[in-house]
């Protein structure tokens, strides 16, 4: 903009330009940062946009500083933010930030702060860490203009996130992400996404297929469910019916009712290869379990909301199975899209639109027997696309 005025990815941020010892006496400088700083602004309290909307273009900038004429070591940069921390996001609604003693910052929710660790060895600064004083930075890397690394899901028609940008195409963002999630289950020492569990393993070298018991209706509704088997010596994958319990806030009200359905259409609850996870589930606030059970899950059944984001850490082309609130199948865009970018596979279940209005926090209550034989029907076919969204994502993840 000027020689005194940029725009980072967050907004204007104003810098003094210092080119002589005589005007850094006048000022009176209380220190000289030598350490690169990356300025930008913080992360959105929501799960969503803070993750990947803010956290994927952060990891982007930071990655790409490595193959800079320059190099800086990612690891080595402050993060700083260079927005109001209170007023941000709300006018403090999310609560975001906590000073610490020696000026730093912190998030006061767990997985921004796993998520910092990773990207910085360096405690947060933000502009009010330095209490007023004149402080010097030797070097500051910029995101560029605000849109011009943003969300994946771009051009959007709900009124209040009218936003005409699609700075990217598909693979580039495909790639950004693959990439993202991979970096974080590495720094978890997890699994990478692309290898096969160990019963995957031994189905390959004995080359034989899956054997997945599909029953219902047909099977008698009052057979025992077999449950003997516990969680942490299962090496298959699930299918999770995701639920904020309690919440009234775009809940499935007749969770309990799917999925005992679902272990009804899935009888054998010792599966070596697909079960079904015997109660509602919810992520919390762990970054690192949320990572760990996502990996593990191939058919994930949620309301549209912040928990279906940890569809990043599923293996290429499981499925999302998203139900909207009331009136709001055009929701279905944003999560469709970042599917699409996760190279998984999309299903919805909608209770239909009423005029006009979308219900955006309604609760739901949906048909049991249309998402039960949904799911089965997916599950019937993914294993024969599999393959093709594995080899796909190996293929974006690798080209130079």
């Amino acid at each position: 903009m000027s020689r005194h005025q940029f725009m980072s990815s967050h907004g204007q941020f104003q810098m003094h330009i210092l080119d002589d010892i005589t005007m850094i006496k006048q000022l009176g400088v209380s220190a000289i940062l030598t350490q690169s700083i990356h300025v930008g602004g913080a992360p959105d309290g929501n799960y969503v946009h803070g993750f990947l909307e803010r956290g994927g273009p952060l990891f982007w900038t930071l990655s790409e500083i490595q193959s800079h004429r320059t190099y800086i070591d990612p690891s080595k940069i402050q993060l700083y933010y260079s927005s109001k921390m209170d007023t941000d996001h709300g006018q403090n609604i999310w609560q975001p930030m906590k000073r610490l003693s020696d000026g730093t910052y912190k998030h006061t929710t767990r997985w921004p702060n796993v998520l910092n660790a990773m990207f910085s060895i360096y405690p947060l600064l933000t502009y009010r860490s330095f209490d007023r004083a004149t402080i010097m930075f030797k070097h500051m890397v910029f995101t560029g203009l605000p849109y011009r690394r943003s969300p994946c899901w771009g051009i959007h028609q709900e009124p209040k996130r009218l936003l005409s940008y699609y700075p990217f195409n598909i693979e580039e963002y495909r790639r950004a992400y693959l990439t993202f999630s991979e970096w974080i289950l590495n720094n978890f020492e997890l699994p990478s996404k692309f290898e096969l569990t160990p019963i995957q393993k031994k189905l390959q070298e004995s080359h034989k297929s899956e054997q997945i018991p599909i029953c219902y209706e047909q099977c008698d509704q009052n057979q025992p469910l077999s449950t003997s088997s516990t969680e942490t010596t299962f090496t298959g994958e699930y299918i999770a019916v995701l639920n904020r319990a309690g919440i009234g806030r775009r809940e499935l009200i007749n969770a309990d009712e799917l999925v005992q359905a679902l272990l009804q259409a899935f009888p054998d609850h010792t599966n070596p290869y697909l079960r079904v996870w015997p109660k509602q589930f919810d992520f919390n606030d762990d970054l690192y379990e949320t990572a760990r059970m996502t990996r593990s899950i191939r058919v994930l059944i949620g309301v549209h909301g912040a928990g279906l984001s940890n569809t990043i850490f599923m293996r290429p082309g499981a499925v999302v199975y998203e139900i909207t609130p009331p009136g709001c199948r055009i929701l279905t865009f944003f999560y469709k899209r970042w599917v699409e970018v996760f190279n998984l596979q999309h299903a919805l279940w909608s209770p239909g639109d009423k005029g006009d209005v979308c219900i955006h926090e309604g609760s739901i209550r949906v048909n049991v027997d249309e998402v039960v034989s949904d799911v089965i029907n997916l599950i019937q076919n993914e294993n024969r696309y599999r393959s093709g969204y594995l080899a796909r994502a190996l293929d974006i993840i690798r080209k130079e």
